[in-house]
């Protein structure tokens, strides 16, 4: 069995490397990062120098092998996004996972995509409302007592936060999610 994995970085890619060849698996690697053409389980490693050009490596690493890979494994999302994107020769588009269509991509870089994905599969997912202003957010705080949000402004998230704790009648411990590079994406009740 052959598997060929695609990744811009070692996590998680280092540990499925291992995973795979411990299943038997041979293992070829496009990738970004020098230290997976390391790894002892990798059988050959094809290592290009911008994320931009990862896709269309594997692609045609893909389209000029005579024998189709058993699996091909995209290590993040928006590489699986930009693999399921390219035009492949019929017979040739590799069933990549967790994604086997270009139809089965919402899900891709997107908590909302991924909630109603789950959703329309009859699984359960935490209440959300999509809020397109600040407006629409506070009402979905007061309304659902509950708030997701996901700005590119902090000044804008904080002003948006503030409103709504000035405004909300019920006490709640309120968490605040993945504060990173002064994005804030996520507030919630507690879930």
């Amino acid at each position: 069995m052959e598997a060929l994995v695609i990744a811009h970085s070692t996590s998680p890619a280092w540990d499925i490397l291992h995973l795979l060849s411990r299943a038997g698996f041979s293992v070829d690697i496009v990738t970004t990062s020098r230290y997976l053409g390391l790894s002892r389980f990798a059988r050959t490693v094809q290592t290009v120098t911008s994320d931009k050009a990862l896709a269309p490596s594997a692609h045609d690493v893909v389209r000029i092998r005579t024998k189709p890979y058993d699996w091909v494994m995209a290590t993040d999302d928006l590489t699986l996004r930009a693999l399921a994107q390219l035009v492949w020769p019929p017979g040739m588009r590799p069933k990549f996972l967790p994604s086997t269509t270009p139809e089965n991509l919402p899900h891709l870089c997107s908590k909302i995509g991924l909630s109603r994905v789950l959703s329309a599969g009859g699984i359960r997912t935490p209440p959300f409302r999509i809020a397109r202003n600040r407006e629409e957010a506070i009402e979905a705080a007061l309304v659902r007592r509950l708030l997701l949000v996901k700005f590119l402004s902090f000044v804008l998230a904080a002003e948006i936060i503030s409103s709504v704790l000035l405004k909300i009648k019920w006490l709640v411990p309120l968490k605040l999610r993945n504060i990173a590079r002064g994005r804030l994406t996520a507030l919630t009740d507690g879930l």
